[in-house]
């Protein structure tokens, strides 16, 4: 499939723009600070929330857990964030705190945890992000190894296996070049041979870029499958947030 540049810069917009924190938040239910700690736990327990705001002359500036104890804990500066701060800069936000408020004209109305990256917006964005990257280093290979000049570096027996697979496409009525029947896994095997490619991410070295490359490639496949993976993902979803704000995808998209 050939992606056009004006394309990659909508994606890329979409997904590091458009998709923000707003959209997988859940409103705050929030009491007087001074309420007794029976309604906080009346409160979470009808409503089935870990966690309630505390309010003082009417504004939020804490919270309470009401299942762990009956302090009031104060909301740090950096666990505030804008209802349209952008998806990826959330997550690094929420990578140094398990969770954070949302702000709203001004004032926490609402709050989001890790878990929150489970939402269809979320989940839209990790797939969207892996998917543009894989997308992105077909379109290096393409460049620099022209007419399928790739089969050559290849193994073999990967090389058959695209073959396969093209003619069960071109059995289904698909036209598909043999590059779009590269697994991921041999599409990054042959863009990170390229120094500068694997330098758009910060990988020193071939082993590691592609060891990074197979498990976005398991994550995108959870996600897929409608299976639960910010537990046991967070810190890759972490460097993936890091990488797309930092601007490896962006310098990886000049390349294409």
């Amino acid at each position: 499939m050939s992606v056009t540049p004006s394309a990659y810069a909508s994606l890329h917009n979409l997904l590091l723009r458009d998709i923000t924190v707003g959209a997988i938040a859940e409103s705050l239910v929030s009491l007087d600070a001074g309420t007794p700690h029976e309604e906080f736990v009346r409160l979470a327990q009808s409503r089935g929330f870990a966690v309630i705001g505390a309010r003082a002359e009417g504004v939020v500036m804490g919270y309470v857990e009401p299942a762990r104890s009956p302090d009031v804990q104060f909301i740090e500066e950096g666990q505030v964030l804008a209802h349209d701060m952008p998806l990826h800069e959330s997550i690094r936000a929420l990578d140094a705190h398990p969770r954070a408020f949302v702000s709203t004209l001004g004032g926490v109305s609402g709050i989001v945890t890790r878990d929150d990256i489970e939402k269809a917006p979320g989940r839209m964005w990790v797939f969207g992000i892996v998917t543009l990257i894989e997308t992105a280093l077909r379109g290096v290979v393409a460049r620099r190894h022209p007419g399928d000049a790739w089969t050559v570096i290849l193994s073999p027996a990967r090389t058959a296996r695209a073959h396969e697979l093209q003619v069960e496409r071109q059995r289904r009525g698909e036209d598909v070049p043999l590059l779009e029947c590269l697994q991921f896994h041999d599409v990054s095997n042959l863009a990170f041979r390229h120094e500068d490619v694997r330098r758009s991410f910060e990988h020193s070295s071939r082993r590691v870029a592609e060891q990074r490359m197979k498990e976005w490639a398991k994550l995108r496949n959870h996600i897929a499958h409608s299976q639960g993976f910010v537990a046991q993902n967070w810190a890759l979803l972490a460097r993936i947030a890091d990488g797309a704000g930092g601007g490896g995808l962006a310098r990886l998209l000049d390349l294409t």
